[in-house]
């Protein structure tokens, strides 16, 4: 019987499990050379994905290769070990994911890495978390996520980085957080987080960087944090702290980087503050309410870099900063320094050692006597200098003139008197020059003329006389213009009115101006805000003005015009404000406003809405105008134009910002992403090839923005940001988008961030131009329009021109490339090729053709042979133009177009149509 056994082994329950677990080791053996998913682990990892999958909206299909076709470890942004072939790391950011997270993700219990970063995850972050023990690095930054911050997450004891910040989450940061021993960065700023604190935050020995920016906690800073010695960066800027300056953190020498600004603090500054924090880089308490003077011991931090405390109440003298050589950023506007005396800008000279300084604020202080000359000595580097708002006197501080960098000079709203020098014309790098409300006399230097690449001029409210240089003409750059409140005469010069540049302000009122408009008016097609009012202007309005198609205000009462109101200022659709009842709006049968959707009041017969009320003005008065109510004054605009080119008090270390010498603005990530509410998917505006393109609004000034965020993982975005960098650079064209500035640098992770920003044009997208918002049944709204290239072309000419040639159809056809009439193999493309050429006029949008036969039918064409002819004429230009856009779409490459090929053919086009 037990030889029977031997020789049966199925009968032997040793031998059965012998044999079974060599059949797992072969079997598992196989599956880790062929990557073969069933293996136990392995499949509880599957199952894991595929309920995480399922519970995520993915529009760009990134998870399609999360199938059965496919070995688990390769699945897009799924890592698995070596040994075990269990998922490691699981990498989805900047997908444009969506939906929810799956609780299932705790299964995944050989996890380690977690980045679900830049997506528009919604729901709460899942309980589970915390059985992924072996987790060490978890970002979700820049998604939607709300609910409290799971307090199961301090189970994860081998986390090193917790990164969530720009979400929605709420509820105070969990006590136990304390026990992640090994943590080193902890970023949660951007979210809102309430409560206080709590005390065991002291219990993270390891941590380095902490990040809680701009939530709503409240109460002291805890004075735990002394036990963070290891402490490089601190970020608790935007909250409700109350309290002292925390003695706590001077006690961490290791701090190079210390944001407290926009809080509640109070209080005087230790006055060992330069001493304890000997090796700090980067000081910000701005926007809180600290008083006394400034520590002279601050002149002991001979690394900082960054030194800003505007908007306190500190008074007194400044210290020296002879010992600051690395210092690039001082900012110490609107407070109380200074004693309107003689020497109170002394320290200036300390400043001669910052051979790197770029910026220096002193705005709204109670700096007193002159500018020293030794300003001049100061660094070349230094690109902004302000000093507007203050007790300064006497002459034009001559020794500017050595500041040859300076890109931004501010010295409004002093005392200043005597000329302005013509030697400023030397500062050949100027982009905004403020020089209004002092006491200036004399002419308007023709030396301005040289300042070429200006963007923004304010020489209002002085005591300027003689006439307007049209040296000005010459500033081919020029965005702004504030000339108004002097003592001007003589005509305004037709070179000023060609500034086709002059797009956001132009104020010519309050002065003794004479003789007509000039017609060259019309070239201000650009400009949305005119004001010409308080002068002494004749002659007849020019029907150019009806050109000025973006104007939103426009000023034009207490001037001596004649005749009729132009009928061509019936296209100016974007005036804005109150109309009047008075003068000729008093009749409505000679006057019309019809297509004016922003103008309210006036008489009833017009049918406008009620005003609302425009409230009191900066100055407590309300302004209106004979065509439009302004809202706010002249001040309000210029202070935000003023942080249109200044406002950039949040350059963070950790964040580069662009850094153009060509006078651009210079953003920072940061910046963009609070724009953009952290790159929200409600904010996305159009995706293509290369990256997504989001609205935004840009800091306190409030500026429309659209930004470009490059995707770098995409082979070229870096050749393409680099090239369309430098064609934005060098070309300018009155219908191509103004780009302000770029930003190349890094996120907070210290990833590459490259992104381009242009001003937002609020008269809709060239599709909203195309297509009429109506929406009708052809539309498919869910599929985002998308032109940059073909599937699966290499980025090159050819697949602009196939972009342009798409355009072209839709322009001629009025069809989207989306419409539901395209399916099946039929195209925009296709279904244009079909019709050429007998059938294209059954394919032309019917708007174009709607002169040509409508008004052309009633005039009899059948019995016209000239107009039968101008109709065949037509009809071969209408051919000619679609097969330019077909040919240009073709999907081979080398079978399209060159643009100089297009161009000669448009051309032709042209004086074919033209000669009919």
């Amino acid at each position: 019987m037990a030889r029977g056994t031997a020789n049966n082994p199925c009968c032997c329950p040793a031998a059965t499990l012998w044999l079974l677990q060599r059949i797992t080791t072969i079997a598992l053996v196989a599956c880790s050379v062929s990557g073969a998913k069933w293996t136990h682990g392995n499949e509880n990892d599957r199952l894991a994905l595929l309920e995480f999958k399922a519970n995520i909206i993915d529009p760009l299909g990134v998870l399609s290769s999360w199938n059965s076709s496919h070995r688990i470890c390769e699945w897009f942004g799924v890592t698995c070990g070596q040994r075990h072939r269990r998922v490691t790391r699981l990498e989805l950011n900047s997908q444009g994911l969506s939906g929810t997270m799956s609780p299932h993700i705790g299964n995944l219990s050989f996890l380690r890495v977690l980045h679900l970063e830049n997506n528009s995850f919604h729901s709460r972050i899942p309980l589970e978390v915390g059985r992924l023990s072996r987790l060490g690095y978890f970002s979700l930054y820049n998604n939607s996520l709300h609910g409290p911050i799971p307090p199961s997450l301090s189970s994860c004891s081998n986390l090193v980085s917790i990164i969530l910040f720009n979400n929605k989450l709420q509820g105070q940061l969990p006590v136990d957080l304390g026990f992640l021993s090994k943590l080193k960065r902890l970023s949660l700023g951007l979210n809102e987080l309430n409560g206080v604190i709590p005390a065991s935050i002291g219990n993270l020995t390891s941590l380095v960087y902490l990040f809680m920016q701009e939530n709503k906690p409240g109460g002291r800073i805890p004075y735990t944090l002394s036990n963070l010695r290891n402490l490089k960066e601190l970020a608790l800027w935007g909250n409700n702290f109350v309290g002292n300056f925390p003695s706590s953190i001077t006690n961490i020498s290791s701090m190079e980087y210390l944001d407290l600004s926009n809080n509640q603090l109070v209080g005087t500054l230790p006055l060992d503050l330069g001493i304890t924090l000997p090796i700090l880089q980067d000081l910000d308490i701005s926007q809180n309410q600290f008083f006394g003077p400034i520590p002279k011991s601050i002149s002991n931090m001979s690394q900082l870099s960054r030194f800003v405390i505007q908007y306190n109440n500190f008074t007194g003298d400044v210290p020296s900063f002879q010992q600051m050589s690395n210092l690039s950023w001082l900012s110490m506007a609107v407070n109380y320094l200074g004693t309107e005396q003689a020497n109170d800008l002394n320290f200036l000279c300390s400043l001669a050692n910052s051979t790197t300084l770029q910026w220096l604020d002193i705005s709204e202080n109670n700096f007193g006597g002159t500018i020293p000359k030794c300003i001049g000595n100061m660094s070349n580097t230094l690109h902004v200098s302000s000093s507007h708002a203050n007790a300064l006197s006497g002459p034009f501080p001559s020794s500017l003139w050595d500041l040859i960098d300076l890109e931004v000079l501010s010295i409004s709203s002093n005392s200043f008197s005597g000329i302005i020098p013509p030697e400023i014309g030397s500062l050949n790098k100027i982009k905004a020059l403020f020089l209004g409300i002092c006491e200036f006399t004399g002419e308007i230097p023709h030396s301005l003329g040289n300042l070429t690449v200006m963007t923004t001029l304010s020489l209002r409210g002085n005591n300027l006389t003689g006439t307007i240089p049209s040296s000005l003409g010459k500033c081919q750059s020029l965005l702004l213009l504030d000339i108004a409140e002097n003592k001007l005469a003589g005509a305004i010069p037709p070179e000023i009115m060609s500034l086709s540049s002059l797009s956001i302000y132009a104020d010519f009122s309050e002065n003794n101006l004479s003789g007509e408009l000039p017609l060259e008016i019309g070239n201000l097609k650009n400009l949305g805000d005119l004001r010409l009012n308080g002068n002494k202007l004749s002659g007849e309005i020019p029907s150019s003005l009806g050109s000025c198609m973006s104007l939103m205000f426009l000023y034009m009462q207490d001037n001596m015009f004649t005749g009729p109101i132009p009928s061509t200022l019936s296209s100016l659709k974007g005036i804005e404000g109150k109309l009047p009842k008075e003068g000729v709006f008093a009749n409505t049968s000679a006057t019309s406003v019809l297509g004016n959707k922003e103008l309210c009041g006036g008489l009833p017969e017009y049918r406008l809405p009620k005003c609302e009320s425009t409230g009191k003005s900066t100055n407590g008065r309300v302004r209106t105008a004979s065509i439009c109510t302004v809202s706010g004054i002249l001040a309000t605009t210029l202070v935000l134009l003023l942080l249109y080119f200044l406002w950039h008090r949040k350059q963070r270390k950790t964040v580069a910002s662009s850094a153009s010498k060509d006078g651009f603005l210079k953003v920072s990530y940061r910046d963009l992403l609070k724009a953009t509410d952290g790159f929200s998917s409600a904010n996305l505006i159009g995706t293509g090839s290369f990256g997504s393109v989001f609205r935004g609004v840009l800091g306190l000034e409030q500026t429309a923005i659209a930004v470009k965020v490059l995707n770098l993982d995409r082979h070229g975005a870096s050749k393409s940001f680099i090239a369309e960098c430098e064609a934005l650079r060098n070309i300018r064209h009155r219908n191509l988008v103004k780009v302000l500035t770029a930003c190349s640098g890094s996120d907070y992770l210290g990833n590459d961030f490259k992104a381009l920003v242009y001003e937002f044009m609020v008269n809709g997208s060239l599709d909203e131009w195309l297509h009429p918002p109506v929406r009708t049944s052809g539309e498919r709204e869910d599929i985002p329009r998308q032109l940059e290239y073909g599937a699966g072309a290499e980025v090159s000419i050819n697949g602009d021109v196939y972009s342009y040639g798409i355009l072209v159809l839709e322009m001629f056809t009025g069809k989207r490339p989306t419409d539901n009439m395209f399916g099946d193999g039929l195209n925009l493309h296709s279904f244009a090729k079909a019709a050429l050429p007998e059938q294209v006029l059954q394919i032309i949008d019917p708007v174009l053709l709607g002169e040509s036969q409508n008004k052309d039918d009633s005039r009899g064409i059948r019995r016209s042979q000239r107009s039968h002819e101008r109709l065949l004429k037509i009809q071969e230009c209408l051919v000619s133009i679609v097969e330019i856009g077909v040919v240009c779409s073709s999907e081979v490459l080398r079978d399209r177009m060159s643009m100089g090929d297009v161009a000669a053919a448009l051309q032709a086009v042209r004086n074919k149509l033209l000669g009919s």
